[in-house]
């Protein structure tokens, strides 16, 4: 692993190098072209190669003429994620890869080779970064005070999108702050991905020894954490009564009942809400005594225990439902499409923690961190 540049202001402790994390080598986008951005990030992942050199160029070209801000040599960039009352404020760095590589940046689910392909040719054909990696790590309340005091002044750059959550941006100039703030980063010893595995995968396919990655730094105690929830499209032929007799009798079931009249439906640890035929029904899962911090997770116990086995025998689908999604809005999809619903309670973060460090994967689909860092206010040229 490459040890840090001196400009990242990091000093590694002599029992262990210090992760790689240095000063952004990042440009910040206005308002306006933060919005174009967001919207040319949103193509390029699906569409043609060609469009993404073209677009390459073009905003060379405007790097070049002065639209973009580019923080002077020694300054902290301070990132703010706001959604309804939850915020999360965090500092944009540029991270080693080899960290990656090393096992020292940590993943907790496992990746698609199609779409890791994908997302570097893209990187090859753009060589700019335009989203983020979010990242996690364990909390540093004299990192949380230094970012608190930075961010009591307006931001430098703010947007808003269209479902309100928002970006703040604060470029805290060379100086005392920048310095204590550089130096807390010192205390970060391992860095864990909540949103970006495919992207974090094509960078280290593309990179070469001692490149760096743009990423986005949360404090772990920071984080939003929402369930990611299932639907089971329902097979032909089957009946309710059939469904739910099936569904009691899987190995992970323990126990399978409707909701009361004037009960809440809600979700809890070990506690699925499933919804069928405009009724909820209480699914508690049965939750082995073990070790393995993946095999004991709500998401894990009903793919593997109860889906899975269901699916199979049915030829039933599984798809993932997002976590931003209410049980009311979710009830509604699945009445649409004829499926059953299933609510997961989410996992804590610690859960997510433990996953990485025993070197697991979660299936895919299993967290949803909200809000995560977007498209728009920052671009970051890889040929730097």
């Amino acid at each position: 692993m490459n040890p840090p540049s001196q400009q990242a202001g990091v000093i590694p402790a002599p029992e262990r190098p210090a992760l790689g994390i240095r000063l952004p080598s990042v440009l910040v986008a206005d308002p306006q072209q933060a919005a174009r951005l967001a919207e040319l990030n949103t193509r390029l992942v699906e569409g043609p190669i060609d469009a993404a050199r073209a677009e390459a160029e073009r905003l060379r070209g405007l790097a070049a003429e002065g639209a973009f801000l580019r923080p002077p040599e020694g300054a902290v960039v301070v990132y703010r994620l706001g959604a309804g009352e939850h915020q999360q404020t965090g500092v944009i760095a540029d991270v080693a890869v080899d960290d990656y590589r090393t096992g020292r940046i940590r993943r907790h689910e496992a990746t698609r080779p199609d779409r890791v392909r994908r997302m570097e040719d893209v990187l090859a054909a753009m060589r700019w970064e335009l989203v983020p990696l979010t990242l996690t790590h364990p909390p540093l309340p004299g990192l949380q005070s230094l970012l608190a005091a930075a961010t009591e002044r307006a931001p430098d750059v703010e947007t808003v999108a269209a479902d309100g959550v928002s970006q703040s941006v604060w470029i805290e100039p060379p100086g005392r702050a920048a310095d204590d703030i550089r130096a807390e980063l010192t205390g970060i010893d391992t860095l864990y991905i909540a949103d970006g595995h495919h992207r974090m995968a094509a960078a280290e396919r593309y990179a070469g020894p001692g490149d760096f990655v743009l990423g986005a730094l949360f404090p772990a105690d920071e984080m939003r954490l929402l369930g990611y929830h299932r639907c089971l499209i329902r097979p032909g032929g089957v009946s309710t009564s059939d469904l739910i007799d099936v569904l009691a009798a899987q190995p992970m079931t323990e126990s399978l009942r409707e909701y009361g009249t004037d009960e809440e439906v809600t979700t809890g640890p070990g506690i699925v809400a499933m919804w069928l035929d405009d009724r909820w029904y209480r699914l508690r899962l049965r939750v082995p005594r073990t070790a393995d911090p993946c095999a004991s997770l709500d998401v894990v116990l009903l793919e593997e225990g109860v889906l899975g086995p269901l699916a199979g025998g049915t030829g039933a689908r599984i798809l993932p439902l997002p976590g931003s999604g209410d049980a009311d809005s979710i009830a509604r999809w699945c009445a649409e499409h004829d499926a059953v619903g299933f609510l997961l309670h989410p996992p804590g973060v610690s859960q997510v923690v433990a996953v990485a460090d025993a070197g697991e994967v979660m299936p895919p689909k299993s967290t949803w961190f909200d809000p995560k860092a977007r498209a728009g206010p920052f671009l970051r040229d890889l040929r730097r």
